[in-house]
């Protein structure tokens, strides 16, 4: 209600500060509007009815006819359809690069290009895109670098730090953190917010209600606790799911295996709550090993949604990317052995008794027949390397890996006398990703000391006495000196698993 015409004039014509119209003024968005900016480290921020909406709102507000944008591949589904099926409806255009790839956003550059656009983490593979270079390039082309926070929220990642223009939110997700509400926001300078994005938002109208921004303004009192605790909690699943013999690979930015995890420690404070990892199986059966392990599952909920203090887990293939072309998904590395998880507040060894029912229930190992081979000559080693054996011969001992295995080595002796199949190599993180064994790690000065911080990468670890106890937490609970496991010579490695899935 206005007091006068005089006023309602006034304020319609920008003339007097107040509430308009609840389309685009309203107390309890504004309210929320202003603690996200103070979160994010911006001067402004706007509010919308998803994060879509401040997707398609900002990409209408500063692209006209004619221009171009260049985007990361690894997008979530629905964007890469707005980028791709939408806006060339109006002249336009994308294109779409390795967005870890600094190079080749420098050569997607044109003298149209308006906009650079990234996930990081990206949604579902958890890549990770240099903000600060990215920012760099795009600044020193006239380019607005605007990056997706989604996964991380400012909680974690604040991208203005590293020279972002605008920062894009599904309050969806984990600003509200209770699967409540629907909710976006575009995050700012303050000029190019109100002069530029601003009217496109009144006019178009894809506003965020009272009652949802009243909702996602109270979720941001907890999200500092809440993005903690679920980091942690992914950490934990991450790990155990690194270790599994029926996991192909783990994606996740805590992770030291993950090829960016030196950069998400420089712009994150976590890994992050999103874990996605590859289940074993071949072109035939990767969908319905997948499928499977979701489908087992109790406490997990089923869904594409995330941020939720409830985990979550669901098939990007079929679900988040499903719409995506199937050469495009292929291009970003969206796998149909792909399974994304949310993790929630649940206990982590909950989650992992979920996920292990279903990895050892309904993913059928076959392990590698493997004969002992004390000695070997020449020829031998030689035939074993024409038909896709790598081999070779260290102080007498064969250590051979299969091609299909990635050509990873190990003595044929440990293997075929500790059970086949569950047997698993202890990573030093201090040798920069070589294996190694006892005798190398008191070469390099590792004592049963140094155990604690061994104990948070990957396996558990005891001591007993003057040993280092190994555990086999995969089937095998019991331990065994760490000495027996290993011989005389550090190797270049990486993990070895002597099991695929049918």
């Amino acid at each position: 209600m206005f007091d006068s015409a005089a006023q309602a004039a006034a304020r319609f014509a920008g003339e007097e500060p107040g509430n308009v119209y609840a389309r685009f003024t309203n107390p309890s968005v504004q309210m929320f509007e202003q603690r996200l900016a103070t979160l994010e480290g911006t001067q402004a921020c706007l509010a919308t009815a998803s994060g879509m909406a401040a997707i398609t709102t900002t990409c209408m507000a500063l692209l006209n006819a004619s221009d171009h944008l260049v985007a990361s591949k690894a997008l979530f589904g629905a964007t890469v359809q707005l980028f791709t099926s939408i806006l060339s409806r109006f002249g336009i255009e994308t294109t779409f690069v390795d967005g870890t790839a600094l190079s080749a956003w420098k050569e997607a550059i044109r003298p149209n290009t308006r906009l650079f656009y990234v996930e990081t983490p990206s949604n579902p593979l958890t890549e990770i895109t240099d903000i600060q270079a990215l920012s760099d390039l795009a600044h020193q082309h006239g380019i607005l670098n605007v990056v997706d926070n989604c996964f991380c929220s400012p909680a974690l990642q604040k991208p203005i730090e590293f020279g972002a223009d605008l920062i894009i939110h599904s309050a969806t997700k984990y600003l509200d953190g209770q699967g409540r509400i629907l909710g976006g926001a575009i995050c700012g300078p303050h000029d190019l917010l109100k002069e530029k994005i601003q009217p496109v938002l009144r006019t178009t109208g894809p506003t965020l209600s009272a009652f949802n921004a009243w909702v996602a303004f109270k979720g941001l009192e907890t999200l500092g606790i809440r993005m903690q605790a679920q980091s942690e909690n992914a950490l934990e699943v991450a790990q155990w799911l690194e270790a599994h013999p029926k996991v192909q690979r783990v994606y996740y930015p805590g992770l030291q295996s993950h090829p960016q995890y030196t950069l998400a420690l420089k712009q994150q404070k976590t890994g992050g709550a999103i874990v996605s990892f590859e289940v074993c199986g071949n072109e035939a059966t990767q969908r319905a090993n997948a499928w499977k392990v979701i489908d087992s599952t109790q406490l997990f909920s089923i869904t594409a949604n995330l941020g939720d203090t409830r985990s979550t887990i669901t098939h990007p293939a079929t679900t988040t990317h499903g719409r995506v072309p199937a050469q495009a998904r292929q291009d970003a590395g969206i796998q149909q052995s792909l399974i994304r998880l949310a993790v929630g507040l649940e206990s982590p060894h909950d989650l992992i008794a979920d996920l292990e029912v279903g990895l050892e229930n309904h993913l059928t190992p076959i392990t590698t027949n493997l004969t002992p081979i004390t000695t070997i000559s020449e020829t031998r080693l030689s035939q074993l390397r024409q038909s896709g054996w790598h081999a070779e011969l260290i102080h007498s001992q064969l250590f051979f890996g299969y091609s299909r295995l990635n050509g990873f080595f190990e003595p044929v002796r440990a293997l075929t006398t500790a059970f086949p199949g569950k047997f698993w190599i202890f990573r030093v993180p201090e040798l920069n990703g070589y294996w190694a064994q006892l005798g190398a790690c008191t070469a390099l000065g590792f004592t049963p000391g140094t155990c604690p911080q061994f104990r948070k990468h990957f396996l558990k670890i005891q001591t007993f006495g003057s040993h280092i106890l190994f555990y086999f937490f995969h089937g095998l609970n019991f331990f065994r000196p760490l000495g027996e496991l290993f011989f005389n010579r550090v190797l270049q490695l990486h993990e070895f698993r002597s099991t695929q899935c049918a």
